[in-house]
């Protein structure tokens, strides 16, 4: 036999050997899901890359159950326990990592922010930022918040006078970064005025893509000199002045600090100290987290009511009902509104803005017991959303827009819904810090537009809800028609067909 078959004989033995050691010995065998994800991360990454990762492990899991097999060293699960024994610590069950493959790209010259970070400097940075976003901080900011909310009005409104449809994904992007942007910085990227994004925050969406590939070296290594080649340069180029930019942007920040007399989120972290590059990245994270959680879930949210006008009425009726005027719509009261916390809530089901998962390791050796199924070690898992969310094992009629199902007079047919594994805030030690800011933004935005504006779909969107999704969903526009309210009416204009 020649050295060359030879070598080309062991080569195939060889393959053939790792391909029954993952299908048929390997500790997560027993786990379903389909054989090339059990091989490589090819398949993985293949989906991931056409932006139908999640919505394909939805189907698995419909195919296979509360847990599914995504990749060699990965599990997803469904199951409201899956919550608790993954991302929260008890006696006994030590918090697990966070993947750090994952988060590769939450890197700023070797800083993490808040997100990537491991558990102790997670902690560190928490109890610096937590009061920034707690009820109180927000209920102070509540003249900023209105001042945006108002301008964002003004701007829908011109639209609406000049008989134009307004693609609501740009404006209520335009809103949430003045917000975070000014929560953030102090001061606002001048989105709503200019009715453009800033050129800082349009590089955040191309940075995505180069998060793809970041995860995609992390898992093989072999990549990483070819990391230049497989991005376009011009994107390379735009990454780079970003990070730069952000390097700009901090430094001023902190260079005012001496002079700032408006508490923002990062005034605590100068405060403290933390390296300039570390604030940065926290900065960066902030406004992106702190933008696209509200501005995805008031787009979806409107495309739902838009798509099942009796929903649009109800809740129509509901807000003109329960404010003579628009300036009387106050976050205490605008929360106390039964519908449109249900209609809120059934739009994170029906659309999470995190589709799928933010993975944790499970403890090396031990393990992990994972809704009554001990895991290996050193396994990747996680909670995948949608599919958790739209699945019929936690859910009645579980691809219907159904608010009702979150009311306490809910129909009977709801009465098995499993609502605690809607968690888009995550739990545990490491939940949003900004949830409170989330909420606040969508009852005071969606209120506001509602009280003053009759609004209608426009055909070119109608088929709007077709989107790819990555981690985060396709920024497709959103047309919508708006008709300033008619003083008195209540729900006539809302259920018009």
């Amino acid at each position: 036999m020649s050295p060359a078959l030879f070598t080309c004989l062991v080569a195939l033995l060889s393959i053939a050997a790792y391909a029954l050691h993952r299908l048929y010995f390997d500790p997560l065998s027993r786990f379903p899901g389909p054989k090339a994800a059990a091989l490589t991360r090819v398949w993985y990454f293949w989906h991931l890359a056409r932006g139908d990762l999640p919505l394909t492990v939805r189907k698995l899991h419909d195919q296979y159950g509360p847990f599914v097999r995504i990749a060699p060293d990965e599990l997803s699960c469904i199951s409201p326990a899956a919550w608790r024994d993954v991302y929260t610590r008890a006696a006994g069950r030590p918090e697990m990592q966070k993947d750090p493959r994952f988060f590769e790209h939450d890197n700023l010259n070797g800083h993490r922010s808040i997100v990537g970070a491991d558990i102790e400097e997670h902690k560190r940075l928490r109890k610096m930022m937590a009061h920034g976003f707690s009820d109180q901080a927000l209920r102070e900011q509540r003249p900023l918040l209105s001042s945006y909310i108002d301008v964002l009005m003004a701007k829908l409104d011109d639209l609406a006078q000049q008989g134009q449809p307004a693609d609501l994904v740009s404006w209520y992007n335009f809103y949430t970064f003045d917000v975070i942007g000014h929560l953030t910085f102090g001061s606002p990227f001048g989105c709503l005025a200019t009715s453009a994004l800033d050129s800082w925050i349009a590089v955040i969406f191309d940075s995505i893509r180069a998060g793809l590939l970041s995860q995609a070296f992390s898992h093989w290594p072999v990549l990483q000199p070819f990391a230049g080649l497989l991005l376009p340069r011009a994107l390379q180029a735009r990454l780079s002045a970003h990070n730069a930019a952000t390097q700009l942007k901090t430094s001023a920040r902190i260079a005012a600090q001496k002079t700032t007399t408006t508490p923002d989120f990062l005034g605590k972290l100068i405060a403290n100290d933390l390296p300039a590059d570390s604030i940065a990245v926290n900065a960066r994270t902030l406004v992106t987290a702190g933008s696209e959680t509200a501005a995805s879930v008031m787009s979806a949210l409107t495309f739902l009511l838009l798509t099942h006008r009796a929903c649009l009425g109800r809740l129509g009726r509901e807000v003109r009902d329960a404010f003579a005027s628009a300036e009387d719509i106050a976050p205490e009261e605008v929360a106390r509104l039964p519908y449109l916390e249900a209609c809120i809530r059934e739009t994170f089901r029906m659309r999470p803005p995190v589709a799928g998962a933010v993975p944790r390791v499970t403890p090396a050796g031990a393990g992990a017991v994972v809704d009554g199924t001990w895991v290996p070690g050193g396994v990747s898992v996680g909670v995948w959303q949608l599919a958790a969310y739209r699945s019929a094992a936690n859910f009645a009629d579980a691809d219907r827009f159904v608010p009702e199902r979150w009311l306490d007079d809910a129909p009977a047919q709801f009465a098995r819904d499993r609502k605690e594994v809607v968690q888009p805030f995550s739990v545990g030690a490491r939940d949003c810090i900004g949830r409170n800011l989330a909420w606040l933004e969508l009852r005071l935005v969606i209120a506001n537009l509602l009280w003053r504006f009759d609004m209608e779909l426009d055909p070119q969107s109608a088929r709007w809800d077709e989107q790819k999704v990555y981690f985060n969903w396709e920024r497709k526009p959103l047309w919508v028609k708006l008709k300033k309210r008619v003083s008195g009416d209540s729900t006539d204009g809302l259920l018009r067909p």
